[in-house]
């Protein structure tokens, strides 16, 4: 008989929940509501998370998900993902958080894969990214080679050709967007100096956070050779050391070649956006025994990346 009642109890409560409203501090919830919560003195307090922590919220997520956005606009908002993105209360935009350089991180698609980089400041008060493109850390020492990131033939996009790994085509390219992820040997591919991957060559794909083909995060570019040489002259010795000691930590990346080997054991290279006549230039790092230098490199080799904030 005890059973009997028991089951009668379950059956009557989960008829109720299925028929029914809900109410909190009320016993006539509107029937037009699932959930009725009725106070005079105190609030609904939703879910409260910083935009990097949101930004962790695991896809798929449902539509309607409400938070209370901690640190997003200048004084925190409530906002609901609409399906597709998150917004505010009216389907505006969400604001986002302020941003710090030093304690704002960036998030952005590279390699087809959503990765997020620190950032730094600089010399001259100037924002940069805490690593290399492609890079898994910020370096240890100089010559940690999880810090030394990716190699890029100058100009082209992220499509996948500046992994070390990455197969080699002598076909040169006819567009700037090659359309596969072979490094481009440009010297067995009939090309003649100066060495481009591309006939015709383009020396405007990597000019500002418009180029073309930039390859760094939203608002964020590749340095001038005056910015780079502005952090240059800010390190304490003018060598690889120096490099690592500054709020940059440089590496020695080594680069690639025209034929696609990878060389300079000892050596750092960075491309910077400016060009000289058909070619770009990039920063060499070295041992002490020898200054860093600038050096006007074909734009057919490969050499690391670190982005500037606009």
């Amino acid at each position: 008989m005890c059973k009997l009642i028991l089951t009668l109890i379950i059956i009557t409560s989960l008829h109720f929940s299925l028929n029914s409203q809900v109410g909190i501090n009320t016993s006539l919830p509107n029937e037009k509501s699932a959930l009725d919560i009725t106070s005079t003195s105190k609030g609904l307090l939703p879910p409260r998370m910083t935009e990097a922590q949101r930004n962790e919220i695991i896809d798929p997520i449902p539509a309607g998900l409400m938070l209370w956005c901690i640190d997003c606009g200048t004084s925190g908002q409530m906002q609901v993902f609409n399906g597709t993105s998150w917004t505010d209360f009216v389907g505006n935009p969400a604001s986002q958080a302020p941003f710090v350089c030093g304690t704002s991180t960036v998030s952005f698609t590279y390699k087809g894969s959503i990765v997020t980089y620190g950032t730094v400041i600089g010399a001259d008060n100037k924002c940069w990214l805490d690593r290399n493109l492609g890079a898994n850390r910020v370096a240890l020492n100089h010559t940690d080679t999880e810090a030394r990131g990716d190699l890029f033939q100058w100009g082209r996009e992220d499509d996948g050709h500046q992994s070390r790994t990455s197969d080699v085509t002598q076909t040169l390219a006819t567009t700037n967007s090659p359309g596969h992820d072979d490094y481009i040997a440009v010297t067995y591919a009939g090309s003649t100096p100066p060495y481009a991957w591309s006939n015709p060559q383009d020396l405007n794909l990597w000019q500002g956070v418009n180029g073309v083909n930039n390859v760094c995060p939203t608002g964020f570019r590749l340095p001038t050779e005056t910015e780079l040489e502005a952090e240059r002259n800010s390190w304490i010795t003018d060598d690889i050391f120096g490099a690592f000691a500054s709020p940059l930590k440089l590496t020695l990346t080594m680069y690639r070649n025209d034929i696609g080997n990878i060389w300079g054991t000892n050596t750092g290279n960075y491309w910077t956006s400016t060009v000289v006549n058909n070619t770009s230039v990039r920063l060499l790092l070295v041992p002490n025994v020898f200054n860093c230098d600038w050096l006007n490199n074909q734009i057919g080799f490969g050499n690391a990346v670190r982005c500037i904030k606009n």
